[in-house]
């Protein structure tokens, strides 16, 4: 699954390199579906599920859905879809760029690719789907650990509190 705002229009959002990924994919796996939330994408190396725009129940269905979420981003903070995907279960393949170093546990809760590489990226899918549901407890735990409500506000209280003993 991958799926953007602007995928289609915003270059950094990388649908090119997630196509370009996606024809290793079908040589691994001829047999994938790649689904894609937002923009058309028109035809593909592999046949791609265009999901339209989702509310967000919706996409978490989807999500929960899917063997992988994939973020191709060129450069990114901190992407909700890299949260929700865990939250979901469902581990992330994505470039190893801006924060989402921070938010995927490769191995664990997903694979991070050599910046702008697709065929790292198309690596990083196909371990994904040879692992099935493999991963699936531990991005779940992981996101709960990590972005819980009560886990952000304390985070945040014990941050206030810190600054506040600075001399």
């Amino acid at each position: 699954l991958f799926g953007a705002h602007g995928a289609a229009t915003d270059w950094n959002k990388g649908m090119d390199l997630w196509r370009a990924a996606l024809a290793a994919v079908a040589r691994e796996y001829p047999g994938a579906v790649a689904a894609l939330a937002g923009a058309p994408a028109g035809p593909g190396p592999l046949p791609v599920r265009e999901l339209g725009t989702l509310a967000p129940e919706r996409l978490a269905v989807a999500m929960a859905a899917a063997d992988a979420t994939v973020v191709p981003s060129r450069m990114e903070n901190l992407p909700n879809m890299v949260a929700e995907s865990l939250a979901c279960g469902t581990p992330v393949a994505a470039f190893a760029v801006g924060g989402i170093p921070e938010m995927v546990r490769p191995g664990e809760t997903g694979f991070l690719a050599r910046p702008h590489d697709p065929a790292d990226l198309a690596r990083g899918i196909c371990e994904l789907l040879a692992r099935g549901g493999g991963m699936r407890a531990a991005c779940a735990a992981f996101a709960r650990e990590t972005y819980a409500p009560e886990t952000v506000a304390r985070r945040h209280l014990d941050l206030y509190r810190s600054l506040l003993e600075l001399p």
